[in-house]
């Protein structure tokens, strides 16, 4: 009985660590859709903001600079995330071979640890995504932010 619980005990353990890696490699994949998306906005909206401000005052077309470097920073950013190191997923399918052979709680134990090992491998890069990420979705608003000020003011100067 008590052999059964632990394998029942050992099978949760399994399923909870398999999960929570499947949830840290979505976030993963979400941040580089994300980044991708991010870099398109930035394609569109700045040349359009330069179009907008070619007929603007010359002090505008100087102050247009800062948008410029903080697009120019939020890509670097992005491309960094999307050339950002692949993630462990786990047990890797050339182990299947070994583990075929083994007891049901030796697998298991295998797989648990392995998955630790992978989630804990993948935070490491997942916190310098997420934090790439932050900063760069701050640098885009900032930049959207004084680039529509600049409109603004363009407008009040005209």
């Amino acid at each position: 009985m008590k052999n059964k619980n632990e394998n029942k005990s050992l099978e949760l353990i399994y399923n909870e660590s398999k999960d929570l890696l499947q949830k840290q490699i979505e976030s993963y994949r979400n941040h580089h859709a994300k980044a991708g998306t991010i870099i398109g906005i930035i394609a569109l909206f700045f040349p359009l903001f330069l179009f907008i401000i070619e007929n603007a005052s010359e002090l505008i077309k100087y102050l247009s600079f800062a948008p410029l470097f903080f697009f120019v920073w939020t890509n670097y950013l992005m491309i960094q995330i999307l050339r950002s190191r692949l993630l462990d997923q786990g047990i890797s399918p050339d182990e299947y071979d070994n583990l075929i052979n083994t007891e049901f709680e030796n697998s298991l134990l295998f797989s648990i640890g392995i998955n630790k090992d992978s989630f804990k491998e993948n935070q490491k890069i997942t916190e310098k995504q997420n934090s790439r990420f932050n900063n760069g979705l701050i640098l885009l608003l900032i930049g959207i932010g004084i680039s529509v000020a600049l409109l603004f003011l363009n407008l009040y100067l005209k």
